[in-house]
């Protein structure tokens, strides 16, 4: 009995641990995609909820996100208070995804998060056999899908970001599918919310859709019919964890509806070559000019002179430059002294015309007897930091010549220093004739100083503009240079037209490439272009912390802002290959294609939404987000332009991964030139380290020289070609034609 009664009780005890042991280990709920639609980051974003309908906009919609406290975060409610403005999304997304709890990020990829392009397809009629059983009307179908990269997890927030795998279309409907091929920590699926099944299980005629708002039903249906689709391609909606809309923002609209309203305008007056002495006439025979003495404008009361490189003209081939002249047209300005374009609608709508500006070029003109309709002309784009009296255009102008093309540059927005800067020419029999140098640079403090790209950016509230309405004004005023030359270019005034309106090219280096971009996309008599070391533009943050020479600058605004984002990043040495230097900020983004990043560093996640931010407002002025429309898909009444890039290997001015963004999104590949700076510096220790200007050393001996001669005679030849040949670079050793792989890191060398 005793026996019987402890095998009971040892039994009973048993089974009561193994029941409490097995309570222990019951699996925890798994993790859910959160969907809360009452908060900005309770549901996957972007997300055409925080949009409202805008009929002056080409979508039809316009962004408006809510604003923080604005005494507390000034800066960001700036910002927003910009972003508003926009007709929709960012083309170049950052996309946020909340879950309730942690996953796995080594599961994230392009097969369990990606984007879809939606499109309305239409049935002509019932029983057709293209409706394929649907009803007549409109149908919600999927146009592509695009997948994702440089993802980020977030454990703080318990928030995963991906960046688009590619640049969207502007003006598109995008959902963002989210599917159980994410795991959890534990190896499970995750799931979808309870939020989310009611959210798009809804029926049409469910009563519980009476109690949704009118933007809510239009965003529910947007998104039901956005999972229907995915049926089409393959994916069932039981895979989908959550998901939201977005229309991606117009890029290009405000010029095209600029230059139809320059094209629909009478023809602008002649330019005016009589900006000498007396009215005299600033055109020169090369033979006849000794010297030129740049008088660059420092301050209210101070000049620095500075060579015009005259010489670089004989550096291709002697004499090929036979005149050099000056002179003036007139550009409508839709900026002033505060670079922001006037808020505008897209659908038709134009910024405010401020100004009439009188702005200044230089033309070279070449040797020999000019054709019949006149000199086929290329636009030559500077630089950031230089301008048309400096070498990055001088530099050009000489190969060109030799090829039988005329070139023409004027000054951008903030370059070329004060308004009164003269250029001092001194003549061969003695005599010096002083006409204005034609500096834009804008003394915007107000402190009599001007600073190299002073008047380029926009000033506080709007400083996440940047530069890029100062960007799209130079695009308007080269669009307007073409009229002007439409209207006849004498220059020897004999009475004919000296330069080919019909036979216009653009050559843009460095910074020039982004109104170069910008102007291509929407210019139809320019049909031709040649790209130099394209990659960023001077004040993106996002860009210049890219660069190992602006960290200081970007750390330097990150600390501006209030509240400040520098976060604790000090003792960093490195990252991603960049030297860091203080004021010390670690954003901890991944390049492309590398491993997902679960980020640890307080504060990154604040300075990757800023980075978002500019490249979202700056969108219209990106040559990433102009280049599709080039070659690959142009405009409406813009025929498909021939575009040739050249760029380095590890270029720290212009770094690689950002031009390869260019060359990605262009579909560029087999235009594009790759020039192996990691070659010619392990050949040579007078390469330069940063090979940003390998194209302008003309007369550098040795390799640089050899490089950039080699460079300019493809650009020229393709010229000649009509855009059709692009032949391999002397000397071939350094140079990769096409090129292989696109660079997704740095490769600076050290």
């Amino acid at each position: 009995m005793k026996r019987a009664l402890l095998s009971a009780l040892m039994i009973f005890t048993l089974t009561v641990t193994e029941s409490a042991v097995s309570a222990d280990r019951s699996p925890s709920p798994a993790v859910r995609a959160r969907f809360d639609l009452a908060s900005v980051s309770g549901a996957p974003f972007p997300s055409d909820l925080y949009t409202v309908a805008d009929r002056r906009n080409r979508t039809g919609r316009r962004v408006n996100l809510p604003l923080p406290d604005c005494s507390t975060r000034p800066s960001d409610c700036n910002d927003l208070a910009v972003v508003n403005t926009l007709d929709g999304f960012n083309l170049m997304p950052r996309i946020s995804i909340p879950f309730d709890g942690p996953i796995t990020p080594s599961t994230v990829s392009t097969s369990s998060v990606y984007l879809v392009e939606l499109a309305q397809e239409r049935c002509p009629r019932s029983g057709h056999r293209a409706c394929r059983g649907r009803h007549e009307g409109g149908e919600t179908i999927v146009a592509n899908t695009v997948g994702i990269n440089q993802v980020v997890w977030d454990p703080e927030t318990l928030t995963l970001h991906v960046e688009s795998d590619q640049v969207l279309r502007q003006t598109a409907r995008y959902a963002v599918i989210v599917t159980d091929g994410i795991l959890d920590t534990s190896g499970r699926r995750v799931k979808a919310s309870h939020e989310f099944k009611r959210f798009v299980d809804l029926d049409d005629d469910d009563d519980d859709d009476s109690k949704l708002g009118d933007e809510l039903k239009e965003y529910r249906r947007a998104l039901i019919a956005a999972l229907k689709a995915l049926k089409a391609v393959g994916v069932s909606r039981k895979d989908v964890v959550a998901a939201s809309v977005f229309t991606t923002q117009t890029a290009t609209a405000t010029l095209e509806n600029v230059r139809d309203f320059l094209k629909g305008s009478p023809l602008p007056a002649p330019v005016n070559f009589a900006i000498g002495p007396g009215g005299s006439r600033a055109v020169f025979a090369r033979s006849s000019i000794q010297t030129i003495t740049f008088r660059q404008q420092m301050s209210t009361t101070s000049f620095v002179n500075a060579a015009v490189p005259l010489a670089v003209l004989n550096a291709y081939t002697d004499g090929v430059v036979d005149t050099i002249a000056w002179g003036t047209f007139v550009s409508p300005q839709f900026v002033d002294s505060n670079p922001v374009m006037t808020p505008h609608g897209t659908l038709g709508g134009v910024p405010t015309q401020l100004s009439d500006a009188t702005l200044e070029f230089v033309l070279f003109v070449p040797t020999g007897t000019r054709p019949a309709a006149g000199w086929p002309v290329a636009f030559l784009g500077h630089g950031g930091t230089t301008n048309i009296h400096t070498a990055a255009v001088w530099n050009f102008a000489s190969s060109l010549a030799a090829h039988g093309f005329a070139s023409i540059a004027i000054n951008a927005i903030g370059r070329g220093f004060g308004p009164l800067g003269t250029l001092r020419i001194l003549l061969t029999n003695g005599t010096t004739v002083e006409i204005n140098a034609g500096g834009r640079t804008i003394d915007q403090d107000g402190n009599g100083v001007y600073v190299n790209q002073e008047g380029a950016a926009a000033l506080a509230p709007n400083l996440i503009v940047g530069q890029r309405d100062s960007v799209r004004q130079v695009a308007i005023d080269y669009m307007q240079l073409v009229r002007v030359i439409q209207a006849g270019f004498d220059v020897d005034d004999d009475g004919s037209f000296d330069l080919d309106a019909s036979n216009m090219m653009f050559l843009g280096n460095s910074f020039a490439v982004g109104y170069e971009m910008c102007f291509l996309a929407v210019e139809p008599d320019v049909r031709i272009a040649a790209v130099g070391s394209p990659g960023g533009l001077p004040g993106r943050n996002d860009l210049l912390s890219m660069r190992p020479s602006g960290r200081t600058m970007v750390g330097t605004a990150l600390d501006a802002r209030n509240p400040s984002l520098l976060n604790a990043a000090d003792g960093l040495t490195s990252l991603g290959g960049i030297p860091a230097t203080a004021p010390f900020y670690n954003e901890n983004l991944p390049l492309r294609d590398l491993a997902p990043v679960t980020n640890t560093i307080p504060g990154a996640m604040a300075i990757q939404e800023y980075f978002d931010r500019i490249e979202w407002v700056q969108a219209s002025s990106d040559a990433a987000t102009q280049a599709p429309h080039l070659e690959f898909e142009p405009l409406t009444g813009v025929p498909a332009k021939s575009i040739l890039v050249l760029y380095a290997k590890g270029d720290m001015t212009a770094p690689n991964p950002r031009t390869t963004a260019l060359v990605r999104a262009g579909v560029l590949r087999e235009k594009t030139i790759f020039f192996r700076n990691d070659i010619a510096f392990a050949e040579s220790p007078a390469v330069p380290k940063d090979p940003h200007t390998f194209l302008q050393p003309l007369t550098t001996a040795g390799i640089p020289g050899e490089v950039a001669r080699g460079g300019q005679t493809t650009i020229a030849q393709f010229f000649v070609s009509g855009g059709t040949t692009i032949n391999q670079p002397e000397p071939v050793r350094f140079f990769e034609f096409p090129i292989q792989i696109l660079p997704e890191n740095y490769s600076y060398i050290p």
